[in-house]
């Protein structure tokens, strides 16, 4: 009796296994879709697009044909950003937006809807984001920064761009295309980064909740990317303040990586898991329940505090 229990409960476990893997395989063996084609040209708008997956996913595109906004705060980097996409293509127009999301959201998406304006876009990516590990007993300002940036400047950019993608007129079947840039720390618990991985849990969620009204209604193809640790400036950062081992290095997967994977993921999934982290965390919690594995972070995190000598 128990057997054939445990046999139905592995089968049923395998093809749930199958059904998540199989996508993935496909997102990271295939070449990205034709989208010039399909989305019938226009302009790609990339926030965080002068640095790590915001800058590799432009480069990408410019190897399509596209013409580019990217947005960030550094000036100098977004210029230089700017030369190296005109050095892939010479044709595209490569346009720049200097912008800091984490001030006042209204006026922050008043001016960038302005520069915007007359513009055929055709595919969003909704990348940037600040990451800030405060210990949520102790914030400073930083964290709200974060949460503005992360989210709230966001959804007002959303809303403003997401329905003029909806009526865009075009050729095609294909309207274009949605993407957000999530983590592999919002499905996973994660003590000493709260904030943070709920603010990247938000973006992944409202991609996958956005998918099928996107797809039925508009022929909008969205993706919501999970990325594990990525080898950017803020993960380099992180690392240095953490005194991580140097051989953790070998496990970050690069901005170009992520990147492809999000690429190839346009019209085919809607969410994209990448990195070691990002896969075998997806698989865990599959495994166990959220409410047993919160519980087991809980109790290492008791043991690992009466194992810490007080100096």
């Amino acid at each position: 009796m128990f057997t054939e229990i445990f046999v139905v409960l592995g089968i049923i476990f395998l093809l749930s296994l199958l059904g998540y893997l199989i996508p993935q395989l496909i997102v990271c063996f295939s070449k990205p879709l034709d989208l010039k084609t399909r989305y019938g040209g226009g302009y790609a708008f990339i926030t965080g697009g002068n640095s790590g997956i915001g800058e590799s996913f432009a480069k990408k595109l410019a190897k399509q044909g596209f013409n580019l906004i990217i947005l960030a705060q550094n000036e100098e980097r977004l210029n230089q950003t700017k030369a190296a996409l005109k050095e892939i293509d010479s044709t595209i127009d490569v346009r720049t937006i200097k912008a800091d999301l984490s001030g006042d959201p209204v006026q922050v998406t008043k001016d960038i809807v302005q520069q915007l304006e007359g513009l055929d876009i055709s595919i969003l990516y909704f990348n940037a984001g600040l990451g800030v590990m405060d210990k949520t007993s102790s914030p400073t300002e930083k964290t709200l920064h974060m949460f503005q940036s992360n989210i709230v400047t966001h959804q007002y950019l959303f809303q403003e761009l997401y329905p003029k993608l909806a009526n865009r007129q075009t050729a095609t079947k294909r309207r274009g295309g949605v993407l957000f840039t999530s983590s592999g720390l919002a499905f996973l618990i994660s003590p000493g980064s709260v904030v943070y991985a709920a603010t990247k849990a938000y973006m992944g969620h409202l991609g996958e909740c956005l998918a099928t009204e996107a797809e039925s209604d508009y022929g909008i193809d969205v993706v919501s990317i999970y990325p594990g640790i990525t080898n950017t400036r803020f993960f380099k950062r992180e690392q240095e303040e953490a005194k991580m081992p140097k051989m953790m290095e070998m496990m970050f997967q690069s901005p170009d990586q992520v990147a492809g994977y999000a690429l190839s993921g346009l019209g085919r999934v809607t969410r994209v898991d990448s990195g070691f982290q990002g896969i075998f965390g997806r698989i865990v919690m599959k495994l166990i329940d959220a409410n047993i594995f919160i519980k087991i972070v809980q109790k290492a995190g008791s043991l690992r505090k009466k194992n810490i000598k007080p100096d």
